[in-house]
């Protein structure tokens, strides 16, 4: 390009886009319930969206399809494929999604490993195994 071309700085609007985005993908996943991928499939729409206005106003060259850059269709697919994972998911997964504790077993305030302390093998193993018994299960490994 000759000299003294001017360039908008893309960088620029993508940092700020991507700001207002995280601010706006934790306000609507507080809004609604976004599960199983959702809020994913919310950052590629908007991320999509982004990426669309900037590749349109950018001076470089690249290459084109159909008369549109190709990181135009890029960012097309990825708007494509964020509303599929949205509407995928929704019909898919209709409940919440599984918790990572079962039902009223939360941490347990009596346990006798304190964190910093060094323990021996035999003792985690008896810790183990007291655990277990309480869960009426029996210990196959050792």
């Amino acid at each position: 390009l000759p000299a003294g071309t001017l360039f908008h700085p893309t960088f620029l609007y993508e940092s700020l886009w991507n700001l207002l985005g995280a601010v706006v993908i934790v306000w609507v996943g507080r809004l609604f319930v976004l599960q199983w991928g959702r809020t994913f499939a919310v950052y590629l729409v908007w991320y999509g969206i982004g990426r669309v206005v900037i590749e349109t106003i950018r001076l470089d060259p690249s290459e084109s399809l159909l008369g549109i850059r190709v990181n135009v269709w890029t960012a097309i697919l990825t708007i494509v494929l964020g509303i599929a994972v949205f509407i995928i998911q929704g019909r898919r997964h209709t409940g919440l999604e599984p918790d990572t504790y079962l039902p009223n077993r939360g941490p347990r305030s009596e346990s006798r490993l304190v964190s910093g302390d060094t323990y021996t093998a035999e003792e985690l193993v008896a810790e183990a195994d007291s655990t277990v018994s309480r869960l009426g299960a029996t210990s196959t490994t050792r």
